[in-house]
């Protein structure tokens, strides 16, 4: 048995590479226009969309149903910086421009005020496998609880930096990890909203890279395993410890303790 592994940096070259046709398998289920109860979308098109453009919608059911989120998360007010710029309105920067720079406009930009910041930084490692029989509503709301968690976090100064897994064992071992989201980079909720809860991730995507990469797929792409990291928050592809709605904030509750971060519910 093959051990075949591929790791992406970025949440951008992840859904380029998922959107590529392959030989390697003659079946490729990823694509198949399918019920939505399954698959998370209809279509493959539409996977793509969300994946590009994040899920307002499915950001907008998460704190509907993990209200205590509404405690943390308070308007900032963004920092304006001098950046330079090839594209105006803006001041010439004297300097570029005698050396023949593009980037020769300075312009002013809104950047993220990152002051009283903590300096430690939470690594999380999701699991997002699961078995055919698991529903898009179980997968909604364990991810849902993991957003919650993350943006809770973040709004409470402390940094998240966020890994996407998939490994499972078929006729050999895949392991695809994505690097959704650096600690020093701005939170993008729409964007892991759709990572984390939306089946067409594991289901449409990850199926796509298993697809262009594990030789000889059985017809079921095998079963879900679990991916670790060393000193991280790993959540385990097989521990659904979240099924329903009400078990969402319970979870979050308990997991927010370990940050000194105490909710009243």
């Amino acid at each position: 048995m093959e051990t075949v592994t591929k790791s992406y940096n970025t949440w951008h070259q992840f859904v380029t590479d998922s959107d590529q046709t392959n030989r390697l398998n003659p079946h490729r289920y990823s694509s198949r226009n399918y019920r939505y109860g399954w698959y998370g979308t209809d279509t493959w098109e539409e996977a793509m969309y969300l994946a590009k453009s994040g899920w307002p919608e499915g950001l907008r059911r998460i704190r509907q149903q993990v209200k205590i989120i509404e405690r943390f998360i308070s308007p900032r007010t963004p920092r304006l910086e001098l950046s330079p710029s090839v594209m105006g309105p803006g001041m010439l920067d004297f300097e570029r421009y005698t050396q023949g720079r593009p980037d020769q406009l300075l312009t002013w930009s809104e950047r993220e005020d990152t002051h009283g910041y903590s300096t430690r930084t939470v690594p999380i490692v999701f699991n997002c496998a699961a078995s055919c029989g698991v529903s898009t509503e179980t997968l909604f709301h364990r991810g849902a609880a993991v957003c919650a968690l993350i943006d809770i976090l973040e709004h409470s100064r402390i940094r998240v930096d966020l890994t996407l897994a998939d490994k499972f064992r078929d006729r050999n071992v895949g392991i695809f990890t994505v690097r959704v989201k650096k600690a020093e980079e701005v939170l993008d909720m729409d964007r892991i909203a759709f990572a984390l809860c939306n089946a067409a991730t594991p289901r449409r995507l990850m199926f796509s890279i298993a697809e262009q990469n594990l030789p000889d797929l059985s017809q079921t792409y095998g079963r879900p395993d679990t991916y670790t990291e060393d000193g991280a928050i790993n959540l385990h592809s097989a521990s659904l410890y979240i099924r329903k709605e009400q078990d969402m904030v319970p979870w979050l509750i308990e997991q927010l303790k370990e940050f000194g971060i105490e909710v009243d519910d």
